[in-house]
Order: C-alpha cells, then structure tokens, then sequence
C-alpha cells in the first residue's frame, strides 16, 4: 500500500510519501531505490537506478506528531460525515459508500443542480466549498484516444463533473461551525 503525504492528504506534510508492505523483497527493494538504487546489503554497491528521496529528521518528526493525532482526526471526520448525511439527504444527492466500506471522508461531495448558487451562498456566509472533480479524466488530452465520443455512455460522468461541491469536513471544525454549514444548505433549499 502507498501513502501520498502530499499537502491536500488527511495525512500531510506536503511532500513525499510511504510505502507499506509486509513482503521482505518488495521493502528491501524500495529501501535500495530511495537509496540512489541501492540495495541494503550492499555499502558502495548499486543494482538499479533510484533516488536519493529520504525524508529529513525534521519532516520525520512532524509526521510522528500527526501519527499520534490521525485516528482521533479521522474519528472526527467520520462524526461529520454522519452528521452531513443525517441532515442533508432530503436536500441534496449525497455519495454514501457502500456500507461494508469504510471510508476515509477525505472529502464530502454532494450533488446538486444548484451548485454555483449554493456555493456562492455557503461563500456569503464564510464557508469555503470546493469544486475537486470540474472535469472528467477522459477530458484531458492523455486520456481522448481511449474514448468514442460516438457514444453516449459518458453523460453521468458530464453532469456530475457539473454539479458536485464539497463541503468542508476536516477535523478541526468545531459542533457549530458543521451545524452553521448544515443551516446554510438547508436554508439555501427551503427559502
């Protein structure tokens, strides 16, 4: 399993990343390859290309901080993603997961024809809400020679990239602030 510690991840420091593994090869190959490639075993002896690609102390010792925190953060997301469902279902179209799933809420997307007004609503009363999937991956140019546009197969993908917003879920909101956001949208629908 890999983990991306990019800045946008519930787990970030802004760069690089982690791997998991529970198989002896694969970790002693990923140790040489961040090593300029090479393998453990060897002092001056290099097998493969890699890259000097270590974490500093420094960026080490924050990630221990935040490992410390992560299960009561994702604990807390997981409160206002229930809450949000609880609230808003009759308002909105909500992304639930599969109940077998257990999700990590790294984002709360909701559905709604209204989203540009709705966003310019939440913003009005200083809510951030975020637009995280305005395009479809087939849209860009790596992904056009894989797609027959002849057929009209892609028109979910179309309106969704059209009517999703996120609403803000890390795990520093505050009970009242969640509930300020849930009033917001509601009002938005009932008004």
């Amino acid at each position: 399993m890999c983990l991306s510690f990019q800045y946008k991840k519930h787990l970030n420091l802004g760069r690089g990343g982690m791997i998991l593994t529970d198989d002896l090869h694969i970790a002693n190959t990923v140790r040489g390859l961040r090593d300029n490639g090479k393998p453990i075993t060897y002092l001056y002896h290099y097998d493969t290309p890699g890259t000097n690609s270590k974490m500093s102390e420094s960026d080490s010792a924050q990630m221990l901080v935040k490992l410390n925190h992560f299960d009561s953060w994702q604990r807390r997301r997981t409160e206002i993603a229930e809450y949000y469902t609880q609230e808003l279902y009759q308002y909105v179209d909500l992304l639930i997961p599969n109940k077998d799933v257990v999700h990590a809420w790294h984002k709360f997307v909701i559905r709604t024809h209204d989203r540009t007004a709705l966003q310019a609503k939440l913003s009005w009363h200083g809510i951030e809400s975020k637009i995280h999937y305005d395009y479809a991956l087939y849209d860009l140019g790596v992904g056009a020679s894989y797609i027959d546009y002849t057929k009209d197969v892609y028109t979910e993908t179309d309106s969704f990239t059209k009517e999703c917003l996120s609403l803000p879920i890390y795990p520093e909101l505050s009970d009242a602030e969640v509930e300020t956001v849930v009033a917001v949208v509601k009002n938005f629908y009932t008004d």
